[in-house]
């Protein structure tokens, strides 16, 4: 796209780069930037006619996408004759870009010396800061315009030479740091900068020069320094705020110039920076022999003085050089005077230190130089200490002579203030060859440290295999296998405890005894209480005695194995025939497991395939039976001991008709007796353990129960009850009949109610036979139950007593049988309710009968909470209806009867027409006010009760379906339990004997072979609903969990495979490595370092 602007006639690309298109009044972007290339190139004529083209003057204001004038364009060209012109029409001088750059940054950029001045002269504020914190006076000093800064110079009273700008430097700052000494010495003896003046840093211009290397800036500024009147001592003394001085700086700038520079003006080789380290303690840690030298040279009255002076850590120079191995400089300094005995602030002399850094060469030097060997530091360690602690070679140091080879084995059995020798370090840091020459140098193997331990201990500590059979080997190595630490530890022990097989094997062979330490516990008890199954299989091999040895407190390696909950090493012990028996607190490993939850080795126990039978039966101390502690404390234990009593048809196809699953019942009928019937049932009961209730072997259990007894006994019961029910109803109904008529009907003449009474008795006469069986029916029954319940009344527990006396189904019968003559209404309606809960014991139908009761009690439990409002407009509409003549009677004319019509209300039965709009015609106007407002109370009923109420119920119910279902399906698992218990404790010995099974066969794909009738019976009252709601608790629990454990398992598995093929592997590769390295006789690098993990 183009356009043309109506000023200069030009055609202006839209896209041409540094300005747009947008038109400001006549004036357009293209005018603007062609004034700015006419300043660049410095064609006047053609200036002032741009200039003249824009109106008041703007073509001067224009600024491009950088923010940049005609003014900043000129300066940067060094065009003075625009740079006048644009001045002289009054264009702001200091005007500046987007970058914070005005004429002067341009022009100084450019070096632009004319342009540069011209602006001086026009008096542009110098003292402007761009983005970059630099001022004109910064920029011309790092870009070295030495002209320019004549220039300003000559406007120096317009000028800030102290100026600070970026991280607070002057002008002489960058001058140092980028070594521009002829504009250092301007700003100096010109415009009087200081040279002592700190940036935000803490440095001067003298340590910036000093530490940039900038020698000759420096030589400059130190120079005009003097003359100004500064002297040598306070140039050279400045320091910065860690209290370095320019020598420091110059020392770690590494420049021998510049050292030498700062030691002719008198900068003291003593003098102390905040660490209390000098310029030499620096030179000797870099190893700078020629400046360290030149320093000494330069001031050698200060030589002996510098090198003992001590740093914070107490250190002189001679530490330094040794600590970083430069072995030239220390014998150099040793030679100057430097007192190589001197100690740290840890006791450590320069050999001890140099030995302790791993600086071997130093070592070696200071050896030659007669260092004492004898010495200790703070920790007692001598140096033999440190050469093995820090991997040296000995035999570098023994090659130096047969009286120091002497004086070092003199060294070699001395103890640190942790009792450790050299040999004590080499075997816990698995160096081999170290190992072998200090016994080859007469290293005593046997010595102790404060723990008692002596190197094969550490050395089957930290599994240093190579090592502990180098030390078994030796010529006293037979004497330590079986040496004890401080508690009483052997090498086998401790080898056990962190599970080092081949260490373990190793010491077996060499002799090691499985003797007991001071806790009574031998290698077989610390290897079961870490789960090492490898290792106890060993120790057993070798000494099968240690199978039942026990400890101090009687504890057995199952105990431990309970204890830390090690599943593999208990499965092993017991197959290994290990004894079940307590310790000192009565405890068997079978408690501890239960006491600590320990699930997996729980499981190991119990289901052992040849000593389950024998954990089970164990007493255990805090329960009746085993079984007991699993229940509560580990159900999911014991549904895998349920699991394990269903057994699938292993022949034959899942399909096949003769495909069965038996159901073995043992689990649930340990501790079982006469007097105790299905004991696990009825703990699972007293525990709420509906998961384990829910379990398909607990129903299947409960299911034989019911087939076996169960049914014969409900059937036979409910028969009778049946007969019971149908002559209580017989007579009751023939006693309403037989009543007089008189008594129910008012105003009727005396005549007429003899002839109704006669009438009745007529009619009562006719049915007194069916009356009178029926009563003696009902009178039987009665008696007969009555006395029933008080002996079963009797029969229960104390407790019992009082939990059967306030059960709901013993109220229902003692209310039917006391009730039945009184008051036949409530006795009939008892009796067909009590028929209702007889109906809860059947598998097909009691599940909704629970759920039934379940409902009913959270209706009684909303509506006893909603009985406020009952209250409240009950007695709302009593109080403004109950005067309304045709009122009296709709219901509101008492408080008891008002609060019932608003139950009634409730169900929908408001009676609008009638009781409210009737009222609201009829009734005389002082009262109509009294109806007008019942009828708005009316609608807020409608509101809160019949609408709210039954919403809140209906949510209720289907929001809480599931768990009513669900503690229905507990509560009647439960009532099944109570109800087998109680029949078997009741019928004879022998004949429970004979019902009961062990076990059940079920065959799911054979079909039914019974008759119809007995098919139809069974499907009434013994089918459970193919829905199997009780298999849904258990699947709930048990299905997520055992997928996870068995992928869980899966992986595990596979993973130990891949690690134990992968460290086969490992071991074959190293001996195939071993046995080529020998053939080729080269240096074995398992001699040198016994770091390999088995």
């Amino acid at each position: 796209m183009a356009d043309q602007c109506i000023k200069c006639n030009d055609i202006v690309l839209t896209s041409e780069p540094g300005f747009s298109i947008t038109k400001t009044g006549n004036d357009c972007a293209g005018c603007g930037r062609k004034i700015d290339w006419t300043a660049e190139s410095g064609d006047m004529v053609e200036f002032e006619r741009l200039y003249c083209s824009f109106e008041n003057g703007n073509g001067l204001k224009y600024t491009d996408s950088s923010g940049r004038t005609a003014l900043h364009y000129a300066a940067s060209f060094n065009q003075v004759t625009i740079i006048t012109f644009i001045i002289e029409r009054g264009a702001d001088i200091n005007v500046a870009d987007n970058d914070g750059n005005t004429a002067l940054h341009f022009a100084i950029e450019s070096n632009s010396v004319e342009a540069a001045s011209l602006l001086l002269r026009k008096g542009i504020n110098t003292s402007i800061l761009n983005k970059s914190a630099f001022a004109a006076i910064h920029l011309a000093t790092q870009l070295n315009r030495i002209s320019i800064i004549q220039e300003m110079l000559k406007f120096k009273t317009k000028i800030e030479p102290m100026l600070r700008g970026k991280y607070g430097r002057t002008a002489l700052h960058l001058a140092s740091v980028y070594n521009h000494f002829e504009i250092a010495q301007i700003l100096i003896l010109n415009f009087g900068c200081s040279p002592l003046v700190t940036c935000d840093n803490g440095y001067s211009p003298i340590h910036e020069a000093a530490r940039n290397a900038s020698s000759n800036t420096l030589k400059i500024i130190l120079e005009s320094a003097v003359t100004l009147g500064y002297s040598n001592n306070e140039l050279m003394t400045c320091h910065d705020s860690e209290g370095k001085t320019p020598l420091h700086f110059a020392l770690h700038a590494g420049d021998i110039e510049t050292v030498k520079l700062c030691l002719d003006y008198g900068a003291s080789i003593t003098c102390k920076q905040d660490d209390l380290s000098t310029p030499v303690h620096l030179v000797c840690a870099q190893g700078g022999f020629e400046i360290i030298k030149l320093m000494l040279e330069s001031q050698p009255d200060e030589k002996i003085k510098c090198l003992s002076l001590r740093d914070a850590q107490n250190m002189t120079p001679l530490h330094y050089a040794a600590m970083f191995d430069h072995f030239r400089l220390v014998e150099y300094l040793t030679n100057q005077g430097a007192d190589f005995d001197a100690e740290d602030k840890e006791g450590r002399s320069v050999l001890l230190l140099a030995a302790a850094r791993g600086s071997w060469n130093t070592v070696m030097t200071l050896f030659k130089l007669g260092s004492a060997l004898n010495q200790q530091d703070n920790c007692n360690r001598n140096i033999i200490h440190h050469i093995v602690i820090n991997g040296g070679d000995l035999t570098q140091f023994i090659e130096m002579g047969e009286e120091f080879a002497q004086k070092f084995k003199d060294l070699l059995n001395e103890k640190d203030i942790f009792g450790f020798t050299p040999l004590h370090y080499s075997s816990r840091d698995g160096n081999l060859t170290l190992v072998r020459s200090l016994l080859e140098l007469g290293a005593i193997i046997n010595a102790k440290n404060n723990e008692n331990r002596s190197p094969l201990h550490l050395a089957a500590r930290y599994d240093r295999h190579n090592i502990v059979q180098q030390l078994l080997e030796s010529q006293k190595g037979h004497l330590i296998v079986n040496e004890m630490d401080g508690d009483g530890l052997t090498a086998l022990h401790i080898a056990c405890e962190f599970g080092y097989i081949k260490t373990v094997k190793l010491l077996l062979v060499k002799g090691a005894l499985l003797q007991k330490d001071h806790k009574g516990r031998t290698p077989l008890h610390y290897a079961a209480l870490n789960g090492f199954k490898e290792i106890v299989e060993q120790l057993i091999l070798v000494h099968s005695h240690l199978l039942n040895q026990t400890d101090r407190e009687g504890n057995t390696a199952l105990h431990l194995a309970a204890i830390s909950n090690k599943d593999n090493v208990a499965s092993l012990l017991l197959t290994l025939e290990c004894k079940l028996q307590t310790n000192n607190f009565n405890l068997s490993p079978i408690d501890y497991a239960l006491h600590y939850k320990h699930s997996q080795v729980m499981l190991a126990m119990v289901l052992h395939a040849t000593r389950s039978k024998e954990i089970i039966k164990f007493p255990v101390h805090k329960y009746s039976i085993l079984f007991e502690g699993l229940i509560d404390k580990m159900p999911q234990v014991m549904m895998k001991i349920l699991d394990k009593g269903i057994e699938k048809s292993v022949e034959d196809n899942e399909d096949s008709k003769q495909y069965y699953l038996k159901y073995n019942f043992q689990s649930l009928k340990e501790n079982g007796s006469p007097n105790n019937p299905l004991p696990i049932a009825n703990l699972m009961v007293v525990y709420g353990k509906e998961e384990l209730l829910c379990h398909p072997l607990t129903i299947k259990y409960l299911e034989s129960k019911w087939d076996s007894y169960g049914l014969y006994f409900h059937l036979i019961n409910l028969s009778i009850y049946i007969i019971f029910l149908i002559a209580l109803t017989a007579n009751s109904i023939l006693l309403i009949d037989s009543l007089p008529l008189c008594a129910q009907v008012k105003n009727q003449t005396a005549t007429n109610c003899i002839e109704s009474s006669v009438h009745n008795e007529k009619r009562f006469d006719k049915h007194f036979t069916i009356v009178f069986v029926s009563s003696l029916i009902v009178l039987m029954y009665s008696i007969t139950n009555i006395a029933k319940e008080i002996y079963n009344f009797y029969i229960q527990g104390q407790v019992p007593r009082f939990g059967y006396l306030f059960g709901v189904d013993s109220v229902h019968y003692v209310s039917t049988y006391v009730t039945v003559y009184i008051f036949a209404a409530v006795a009939s309606f008892l009796a067909w309710f009590v028929c209702l809960l007889f109906l809860q014991k059947f598998n097909s139908c009691g599940l909704y009968v629970v759920m039934f009761l379940e409902i009913l009690s959270t209706l009684i439990r909303v509506l006893f909470v909603f009985f406020v409002l009952i209250v409240a407009f009950g007695l709302s509409f009593y109080i403004l209806m109950a005067k309304i003549e045709s009122q009296n009677h709709k219901g509101f004319y008492s408080p008891s009867i008002s609060m019932l019509r608003v139950s009634t209300m409730m169900l929908g039965e408001m009676d609008f027409l009638s009781t409210f709009l009737s009222s609201l015609h009829h009734t005389p106007n002082p009262l109509v006010t009294l109806v007008k407002a019942a009828i708005f109370f009316l609608v807020i009923f409608a509101i809160l009760m019949p609408i709210l109420l039954m919403n809140l119920l209906i949510g209720l119910a289907v929001g809480d379906i599931e768990t009513v279902r669900r503690n229905a399906q507990m509560k009647r698992l439960t009532m099944q339990v109570h109800m087998y218990t109680d029949i078997e404790r009741k019928l004879p010995k022998h004949l429970v004997k004979y019902v009961d099974k062990d076990c059940v066969f079920e065959y799911p794909n054979q079909c039914n072979r019974n008759s119809i009738i007995w098919s139809t019976l069974q499907n009434i009252f013994v089918k459970v609903e193919k829905d199997a709601f009780q298999n849904q608790i258990y699947k709930e629990q048990n299905s997520s969990q055992a997928f996870v454990n068995k992928s869980e398992l899966q992986v595990v598995i596979g993973q130990n495979q891949r690690i134990s093929d992968a460290i086969k592997t490992i071991d074959r590769q190293a001996e195939l490595l071993k046995q080529l390295i020998q053939q080729l006789d080269l240096c074995d690098e398992l001699d040198v370092s016994d770091s390999y993990r088995n």
